[in-house]
């Protein structure tokens, strides 16, 4: 309890603190890099106090125990998940066996990758730190940092490259894009989406638009997995499954459409005044794209995890908004539900678990 009054007394100071005029006597770099500090000890220690109780959390333990004597090839071999992500498993057990360290490893290595990504999106150092109490307070960041792990590292390396992106740094954008799909397979349509996004200059949002509302269609007649459900799936196969579906909550579930449509008219609505905004434009066009791409699967057992791409670029965008906006009253709105929101659904429910 007293950690859950320090998150929040933190967090009620930072909210204050985000809300104060460029230029203030409490607005510096100083600061904000006090706040960063904190953020990252309270994602870090919430690793630390969090069970093995979860179901892929325990998968990782028992993974990570039975390669502490075998060598990386036939880890990858034994294991059968995408070969970095067992090889960075691998290499965290040359240096200790402990589940513990195992797992702080693992965030610090996560939270290093997606800092650097927002280092390269956002030049002013508080706009970063706002995004990131964005995701602090965002209710699946967890399930991606305690369970979904490779997903976790391969989306901040997403974020990596939406950075390098805008740094105009192509190599490097084709390059992380490529090492995230090593860490999670999945996400190929995502990273083959963020280069597509850069080079293809003329893509219109309008365009984009019409395809989702299309694909909405689609997804609540369930026409969508006559269309799709016949491309090789790999790995989803044993999702496709009938029974596996149901216990998933059934697919095409309508609240992620309503989630992910419901952002989407907020963005545009607000695009209307950053229409000429490159950065703004390219950050909704990914996240139409990977909205698509739940459209597209969303009859899957853990529609989730696709639907988890575009989840994630909420926050850039948030935080975008909130960089470029001059409305006052809407700042104040976006970061005060946020911390309503992040109370009632986020780190409070890890804490008293």
């Amino acid at each position: 309890m007293l950690f859950l009054i320090y998150v929040y007394v933190l967090f009620f100071m930072f909210v204050i603190y985000a809300l104060a005029k460029q230029n203030s006597i409490i607005n510096n770099d100083y600061l904000s890099n006090f706040f960063q500090f904190n953020m990252v000890f309270i994602s870090t220690y919430i690793i630390v106090i969090t069970d093995n109780d979860y179901i892929d959390r325990g998968v990782y333990s028992t993974r990570f125990i039975e390669i502490q004597n075998s060598t990386l090839l036939d880890s990858i071999n034994s294991i059968g998940w995408e070969p970095f992500f067992v090889a960075l498993m691998k290499l965290i057990s040359l240096f200790t066996s402990n589940l513990t360290i195992f797992y702080i490893a693992l965030h610090l290595i996560f939270l290093f990758i997606l800092l650097s990504g927002l280092k390269k999106i956002f030049d002013d150092n508080k706009i970063r730190v706002i995004v990131f109490f964005v995701y602090l307070n965002y209710t699946f960041y967890f399930g991606y940092t305690l369970n979904g792990l490779r997903q976790g590292i391969a989306m901040t390396l997403i974020v990596l490259a939406i950075g390098y992106a805008i740094e105009n740094k192509k190599l490097k954008m084709i390059f992380v894009s490529i090492v995230s799909i090593f860490f999670h397979y999945t996400i190929i349509p995502v990273a083959i989406m963020v280069v597509l996004t850069y080079y293809w200059k003329r893509m219109k949002i309008s365009y984009l638009t019409f395809i989702y509302v299309l694909l909405t269609f689609f997804y609540v007649t369930g026409l969508n997995q006559y269309i799709f459900g016949s491309l090789p799936v790999g790995d989803f196969e044993s999702y496709l499954q009938e029974d596996s579906i149901q216990d998933f909550g059934g697919a095409n579930k309508l609240s992620y459409l309503l989630f992910n449509t419901s952002w989407l008219l907020f963005f545009l609505f607000i695009f209307r005044n950053h229409s000429r905004d490159k950065i703004y434009a390219f950050l909704i066009k990914v996240y139409i794209l990977t909205s698509i791409y739940l459209l597209s699967f969303g009859f899957i057992a853990f529609a989730n995890r696709i639907a988890s791409y575009s989840w994630f670029i909420i926050p850039l965008l948030l935080g975008y908004l909130i960089y470029k906006s001059k409305n006052s009253i809407l700042n104040i709105s976006i970061l005060i539900l946020i911390f309503i929101a992040g109370f009632i659904t986020g780190i409070p429910n890890y804490i008293l678990e």
